[in-house]
């Protein structure tokens, strides 16, 4: 749920007004609570797109969340992608991507896994939840030679504007206050239920 809500806010931040699709490669833990955060901040994602590499999975969850099980490049050529696979090389190609879309790139965190090819990360402004990080952690970044240009928190802050019309990736590797800080909302629900 924690790396749904971050994925949230970076949609918020990054997506142009007029995003309307969601195409989400991989159908496993990730996808559900990203369905639900994204949509809650972003109610206009009325066409959502599942691929997975295991098509019955994919036609399970588009059921499940009133979506349509597509092929990759279909999924791929939205407004928003979400990537949330444990690939341990590429699935997702520039090629296939729209002009202005926004990738939330979730899954596959390592050193050496890779969830997007070279071209989709080198033509892309690359926002991380935290630069030292993504840098350190992050296959897509490392084995790209891509550079992160900026944060979400200098683009929250208004201290750095998000490009308008570029592509966009947001990395997503984790962070431990971001564990904190769901441990301590599940803690403060837990303890306000009457008992």
């Amino acid at each position: 749920m924690r790396t749904a809500a971050v994925s949230a806010v970076a949609l918020a931040a990054l997506a142009r007004p007029e995003a309307s699709s969601l195409g989400i490669l991989g159908s496993g833990v990730q996808a559900r609570p990203h369905i639900q955060a994204l949509r809650l901040v972003w109610p206009a994602l009325t066409d959502i797109r599942i691929w997975s590499r295991t098509p019955a999975n994919a036609e399970r969850l588009a059921i499940e969340a009133g979506a349509r099980a597509v092929a990759i490049e279909e999924a791929a050529a939205a407004d928003v992608v979400l990537t949330a696979t444990a690939s341990p090389g590429p699935v997702l190609e520039g090629r296939w991507l729209a002009p202005h879309a926004l990738v939330l790139a979730v899954g596959a965190t390592g050193a050496s896994l890779r969830e997007l090819d070279d071209e989709a990360m080198l033509s892309s402004f690359v926002v991380a939840e935290s630069r030292s990080s993504v840098e350190r952690e992050s296959g897509d970044v490392q084995l790209s030679g891509a550079r992160v240009q900026t944060e979400i928190g200098e683009i929250l802050s208004g201290s750095v504007a998000a490009p308008a019309g570029r592509r966009m990736v947001f990395k997503s590797v984790g962070m431990a206050i971001e564990d904190l800080t769901a441990a301590r909302l599940v803690w403060q629900a837990r303890t306000s239920i009457p008992q």
